[in-house]
């Protein structure tokens, strides 16, 4: 691990992306809320009921997933195949439903997948994102080395989540991935001293720019980023700059 986080550090980080996911000028937490209870009311056997949360999904999480229609007959013909069943590991489940044809080639689509797979059938299935990516890549030399938006970037993703949570058992598996997903782009923000214009593939999310800008949200930063750039780094870390 690069950044050789014992369990109260990584306790203390993520208790500080709690404290940024509670706050009433962010609204993730009812987006979530609204998803988990919309699990209870899909059929994952009916092609209409799955469309209907495969939209809210892609809508709410970005994900970018622009054949829909397929992606739900796709997951109904999974769960009728039992692909979808408890038994199954969730890089299984996500290779499942995440299939899409490309001429020859079958390119999962991972985003989507694990999105879905995570509010709607199990929800230790991580959910797969770049930046969440990115800090798993922080915090583990080799993870760096699988490419990314493959399913062996997925399974790497699934075993370092896990190994995370060995360090904090109590942990689920959303407050691990709202921290990884958080402290990736504030890392980034603080490699880039603070200039979000220099944020690219991808940039900043919007909601982020506009809580890294709040200062009763950026106290709540500075804890999660951990003071792991600056002078060592020779840059300047707006984070630091305010300690």
């Amino acid at each position: 691990m690069t950044d050789a986080l014992s369990r109260d550090e990584l306790l203390a980080r993520i208790r500080a992306a709690g404290h940024i996911y509670n706050h009433p000028k962010v609204e993730q937490h009812r987006q979530d809320e609204a998803l988990y209870a919309g699990r209870q009311a899909t059929d994952l056997g009916d092609p209409n009921s799955v469309l209907r949360m495969a939209a809210a999904v892609n809508h709410l999480y970005n994900a970018r997933h622009k054949r829909l229609v397929e992606a739900a007959d796709r997951i109904v013909e999974a769960k009728e195949d039992g692909e979808l069943d408890d038994g199954q590991s969730p890089l299984a489940i996500v290779k499942a439903i995440g299939p899409l044809e490309r001429g020859k080639s079958a390119c999962p689509h991972l985003r989507f997948a694990s999105k879905f797979a995570h509010f709607c059938i199990r929800q230790d299935i991580p959910m797969y994102d770049t930046w969440v990516w990115r800090a798993v890549g922080c915090h583990f030399e080799d993870a760096r080395s699988e490419p990314p938006d493959t399913l062996a970037a997925y399974g790497v993703l699934v075993d370092r989540i896990r190994c995370l949570q060995g360090l904090a058992p109590s942990i689920t598996c959303r407050q691990l991935d709202w921290y990884l997903w958080l402290y990736g782009m504030c890392r980034a923000y603080c490699e880039y001293e603070g200039e979000f214009d220099k944020i690219k593939d991808p940039g900043l999310s919007g909601d982020v720019k506009r809580w890294l800008k709040d200062p009763n949200l950026r106290r709540w930063f500075r804890e999660l980023h951990g003071y792991t750039c600056g002078a060592s780094s020779g840059h300047r870390c707006p984070l630091a700059d305010e300690t």
